[in-house]
C-alpha cells in the first residue's frame, strides 16, 4: 500500500515537473539574452554599457549596445541567429548599420567629442563574404567599423 502511494506521489511529480520545463526562447528573447551577455563581457572589460535597445525597444534606433570607457565610444549591433539559419549579414546590413550609427550620433550628441567606433557583434560567422570585403574596404578609408563572432 505504502509503495503504491510512493509510485502515485513520484508519478505526480514528475508529470509536475515536466509540466514546468521552459519553453525555448523566441527569437526576441534570444536577442535580449545575447545583449545581456554581450554587454556583461564589456563591463568586464572596463566600459560602462547603456543597454540601448532594452531601454528603448523598436526605438533603439539599430544600437543594442553603447560601450563608454575612457573617450572611446562603441556603438554595438547584437545579433543571435542560429549558424544554420538561411540569412547572413550582407553589405546592404553594414551600410544600414552606418546610417543607424550617424542617426544616433545625431540624436545623441553629447557623444559627438568621443572617438567613436562601430561593432557589429555575432554569435556565429554567418556575415557574407561581399560584407567582410566591404567593412575591410571602408577601414582602410578610415572608417571605425569591424565586425567580431564571440560564442556564448
Amino acid at each position: 500500500m505504502k509503495i503504491t502511494i510512493l509510485i502515485i506521489l513520484i508519478v505526480i511529480i514528475s508529470i509536475i515537473l515536466l509540466k514546468r520545463k521552459k519553453k525555448p526562447l523566441n527569437n526576441i528573447e534570444k536577442g535580449r539574452v545575447y545583449e545581456e551577455y554581450i554587454a556583461k563581457k564589456y563591463r568586464k572589460k572596463g566600459y560602462i554599457v547603456w543597454e540601448h535597445g532594452k531601454e528603448m525597444g523598436r526605438a533603439d534606433l539599430g544600437i543594442d549596445l553603447v560601450a563608454t570607457k575612457d573617450n572611446r565610444v562603441i556603438l554595438i549591433q547584437c545579433k543571435n541567429w542560429s549558424t544554420h539559419h538561411q540569412y547572413k549579414i550582407t553589405t546592404r546590413d553594414i551600410k544600414a548599420f552606418r546610417t543607424d550609427g550617424r542617426d544616433f550620433l545625431d540624436k545623441n550628441f553629447e557623444y559627438r567629442d568621443y572617438d567613436i567606433s562601430l561593432e557589429f557583434i555575432l554569435s556565429g560567422d554567418f556575415i557574407d563574404k561581399g560584407a567582410k570585403v566591404y567593412i575591410d574596404v571602408i577601414k582602410k578609408r578610415g572608417k571605425k567599423i569591424d565586425y567580431r563572432i564571440i560564442k556564448m
